[in-house]
Formats: C-alpha cells, sequence, structure tokens
C-alpha cells in the first residue's frame, strides 16, 4: 500500500465522521416541525419517579423517568445555588446525583433540547444525553465544561441548551446531576446550516476511522 493509497483511506474514514456528527446547539432556530411540553398541566410540585406522561400535545406522547423519587414536576419554587432560583413550570431532578430521561415514544427525533438550568460547583457535573435505540448513549455532552450557563442569583434565568444530529434517532433526552431544571422541553427535526465543532463520532465511525488511520500511523507520527 503506497502512502496516497493509504491517505486516500484516512480521508474516507475522516469522512465518515463528519457526516455522523451530532452538535451541541443553545438555541431551537434550526429546529423544524417543533413540538414544545411546557409541563403547564401540572400545578404545585408533583414528586416522582415516573414514568409518568408529559405531553400535552394530542399524537405525540412523551414519558417522565427518573433515578430519583424526588424529581418533581410542577411549580413551587427551586433553589439553584449561584444560578438562583426557579418558580417557573417546569421537571427538574432535584438531586445532585442520577438522572431525570424524556422518552419520544411517539418516534425518535432529530433534534431535542429545552431552557435549563443547574446548580453550580458543588453539585455535580451538568450533562445533557441524546439516547438512542436499546438505551445506547448517542451523544453526550458536559454543560458544566462545553456550555456553561450563568445566572448568578437570578430568578427564573437559564439558557436553551440541547442536541441535533442529522439523522432522526433520538428516542430519548436524558439530564444528568447538579439538581438540573428543564422548561419547554423542544423537539422535532433539524435543517440547521452549523452543527457545532464539539460534536463526537458515534462508535461504529470510530472503528471505521481506526481502519483508516491504522496504516497512516507507520508513515506518519501525530504531534501530541
Amino acid at each position: 500500500m503506497n502512502l496516497r493509497h493509504t491517505l486516500s483511506l484516512a480521508v474516507l474514514a475522516a469522512a465518515s465522521i463528519t457526516s455522523l456528527q451530532a452538535g451541541l446547539v443553545s438555541s431551537s432556530a434550526g429546529f423544524t416541525g417543533t413540538q414544545v411540553v411546557d409541563f403547564n398541566q401540572f400545578g404545585y410540585y408533583s414528586f416522582s419517579a415516573g414514568p409518568t406522561a408529559v405531553s400535552n400535545l394530542v399524537g405525540v406522547p412523551v414519558e417522565f423517568t427518573a433515578t430519583t423519587e424526588a424529581a418533581v414536576m410542577g411549580s413551587g419554587g427551586y433553589g439553584l445555588g449561584d444560578n438562583g432560583y426557579w418558580n417557573l413550570t417546569h421537571a427538574g431532578l432535584n438531586s445532585s446525583s442520577g438522572y431525570m430521561q424524556f422518552t419520544f415514544l411517539g418516534g425518535a427525533v432529530q433534534a431535542v433540547g429545552g431552557f435549563i438550568n443547574y446548580a453550580p460547583y458543588y453539585y455535580g457535573e451538568a450533562i445533557i444525553e441524546a439516547i438512542g435505540a436499546g438505551g445506547t448513549v448517542l451523544e453526550s455532552y458536559s454543560l458544566s465544561n462545553l456550555a456553561p450557563i450563568s445566572t448568578p442569583y437570578a430568578t427564573d434565568g437559564g439558557a436553551f441548551r440541547g442536541i441535533a444530529r442529522n439523522t432522526a434517532d433520538i428516542e430519548a433526552f436524558r439530564l444528568h446531576n447538579a439538581f438540573i431544571v428543564l422548561d419547554d422541553l423542544t423537539f422535532g427535526g433539524y435543517a440547521g446550516s452549523s452543527i457545532s465543532s464539539t460534536a463526537t463520532p458515534e462508535p461504529g465511525s470510530i472503528g471505521l476511522a481506526a481502519a483508516g488511520l491504522a496504516a497512516l500511523a507507520l508513515t506518519i507520527r501525530r504531534k501530541r
């Protein structure tokens, strides 16, 4: 195998990664056919690990589950440490560890997100994930590290955070740790022109890339 052939394999492998990338998004501007769950059907706090039907949309069933019975839906005052206080109608993990999950029983979606906040610093790492078939983690992003939300002592402060994919394969949206809270769960298709460069390849893409790059290792040493 000559160097030109080896480079071609590497380029094809890299192209495969790019085509399967996903992205961490900070706006729903690129979402299409958008549906929103606002949790307004819940009054004062309801504490439960679920499963609980949360969609107020006919024909678009969404199910809430959590790892703790302390998880809440509704409104009633929710502290976020240095990030302030929420009195919005929302879903909240209400724990420094574990996760809450929203499963799209009506079919997989291409993009999902919502208005989010969390308790920073001492309460764990806030993470959002796109979950695929069989519970596979398609994408995982640390908000604390990659897209921090800072709303010092605000009331009802937060920011949109979500995940967009190139195909509609997101079966659930998972939010971890840090007393993380969510309002206006938003989901649908995606037609955005840019996807974050923080995206990571799916496991299958990693294997394909390795096949192409392994040959390169004989002739090219990557700089650290």
